[in-house]
Formats: C-alpha cells, sequence, structure tokens
C-alpha cells in the first residue's frame, strides 16, 4: 500500500554540524487529521536540500503511528540555529 504524500507545514532545523543535522518537522497526518510534530536527522548529502527546500520524507505520526510522505520547500523553514538565542 502507497503512503500517502502530503505538503507539510514547516521544519526547523534544531542542531547542524558536519555529521548530521537535527529537525523537526510539523505537518498535518492524512490518516487521523491531527497535527504531527515529528525530530529526525538529515545527513550531509542533503544539506543543499534544506537550503533551497523541495524534499520529501517519509515521517511516522507522532499521533497515530501511521507512516506518510510529506513534502517541504525552502519556504517552510521556520528558523536556522541560533537565530531564537540557541546554540547550534
Amino acid at each position: 500500500m502507497k503512503q500517502p504524500s502530503i505538503p507539510g507545514l514547516s521544519y526547523r532545523i534544531l542542531a547542524q554540524d558536519e555529521t548530521r543535522a537535527i529537525l523537526q518537522f510539523t505537518y498535518i497526518c492524512p490518516c487521523c487529521h491531527r497535527t504531527s510534530s515529528v525530530i529526525s536527522s538529515v545527513f550531509p548529502s542533503d544539506y543543499g536540500r534544506l537550503e533551497l527546500g523541495g524534499f520529501c520524507t517519509s515521517l511516522t505520526c507522532s499521533v497515530c503511528g501511521r507512516p506518510s510522505t510529506v513534502r517541504f520547500l525552502y519556504t517552510m523553514l521556520s528558523g536556522k540555529p541560533g537565530e531564537d538565542g540557541s546554540s547550534a
């Protein structure tokens, strides 16, 4: 069975270094229709996509536990490390 593909609401870079970035993704789950917030890793080969946007990732809903393929654009970036006073 194919996973539903939906647009995400936003993503936030919580931390980033030379080995990986930790992101918080927020989207409306197409299965339970609730807002889901998921923390996941992105590796250096995909760092360019974080800056330019236009990437998809498979996420498991934090509410119902079902997987979905979620699309994100750069305009959905809600902040970079350090912009809110936190350290990178």
